[in-house]
């Protein structure tokens, strides 16, 4: 198209952008661009608050009964669910060589937008730091000060980042994040942080999504057979990386709880023995505890497990035959099949 001019030959806004488009990204690679939009957009997104205007703000804390809270939450919820709903609609949209990526693009920004929330969007929509009636403040960031009654108290959550991480680590180091990658790493945020929910603040949770993303992502590597698109480096049949998520992740949280877990939200009527530990010994002794607990866990598991496949090999075996599985256990114990083999 060629460029379009305002009267007198003045070239438009349009032409002007392009060029300066142009300009600024020549020799810039498409990869380079995927690798560095994110810390772009957080860099622009970081310099919106120092535009707000001088205008004070009449805004102050006062007690509820929960009901408003109760009531955002129940909004949150609904616009939660309606995330994934809207994955689907709009991949039926598009075609089908097209369709994980627009499905993948909601689900991740599902995720996304609950960590910009927790980390800068609740201080800008609440706070009064700026004294602007346009925008917030940042003293409220991390939800720092939003537990109580007043909100003064410490906030507890189980707030997770490893989706979210994951596709993070796989952009950054393979140039392309999957939507496998984003799947197992909700997985591997609801595993990491079941120990510490309710024991450690929100930015803590934080912290632990990212630190059990890592892990899970390495283990996944070392021991995937495919199920994460790792690149299987021992003989372990793990296809579903059961372990490399469920196992490491859980062990990385539990064991980040009792290192990250806060005094006040361990109260010594409800957890008289932790919060013992925390009072005598600190964070490590809890630390330490916690790492018992963990080799306890594994020691019952792992005799369990031995037990449970002693059992199933002297009854109905642990394997079906290479004919059988080549042929697909879809057909071969059920006598149906979810695809037609002739296309997978």
């Amino acid at each position: 198209m060629p460029p379009i001019f305002l009267s007198g030959g003045s070239p438009s806004v349009e032409t002007m952008f392009d060029r300066f488009r142009l300009k600024v990204l020549a020799g810039v690679q498409d990869a380079q661009l995927r690798r560095y939009a994110l810390v772009l957009l957080a860099a622009g997104a970081g310099l919106l608050p120092l535009m707000a205007g001088p205008v004070p703000a009449a805004l102050q804390k006062v007690s509820t009964d929960g009901a408003d809270t109760l009531l955002l939450l129940m909004g949150a919820a609904m616009v939660l669910l309606l995330t994934p709903g809207l994955a689907f609609f709009y991949g039926g949209f598009t075609r089908a060589k097209n369709v994980l990526n627009t499905m993948m693009m909601s689900f991740f920004l599902m995720g996304l937008i609950g960590v910009l929330w927790v980390v800068i969007g609740y201080s800008l929509s609440f706070g009064v730091g700026f004294k602007s009636p346009f925008i917030g403040g940042l003293e409220a960031m991390w939800l720092n000060g939003v537990g109580g009654p007043l909100g003064d108290q410490p906030l507890a959550d189980g707030f997770s980042l490893s989706a979210t991480s994951l596709c993070l680590i796989e952009w950054f180091r393979d140039g392309k994040p999957t939507a496998v990658a984003a799947a197992t790493g909700a997985v591997a945020g609801f595993v990491g942080l079941t120990p510490a929910a309710g024991f450690v603040s929100v930015g803590s949770s934080v912290l632990i999504g990212a630190v059990v993303a890592t892990g899970c992502y390495l283990a996944v590597q070392f021991s995937g057979a495919g199920g994460s698109g790792g690149r299987s480096k021992s003989v372990l049949d793990e296809s579903l990386d059961a372990f490399s998520v469920h196992g490491v992740g859980g062990t990385i949280g539990a064991l980040l709880t009792g290192a990250l877990a806060v005094k006040e939200m361990v109260p010594a009527d409800y957890f008289p023995v932790s919060a013992k530990i925390l009072e005598e010994s600190g964070n490590f002794g809890l630390f330490i505890v916690q790492l018992k607990a963990v080799l306890v866990a594994y020691g019952f598991v792992a005799i369990g497990t031995t037990v449970i496949l002693l059992i199933v090999k002297a009854t109905v075996g642990l394997r079906v035959t290479p004919e059988d599985e080549e042929r697909g256990l879809d057909f071969v114990c059920h006598g149906e099949e979810a695809y037609d083999p002739m296309t997978t």
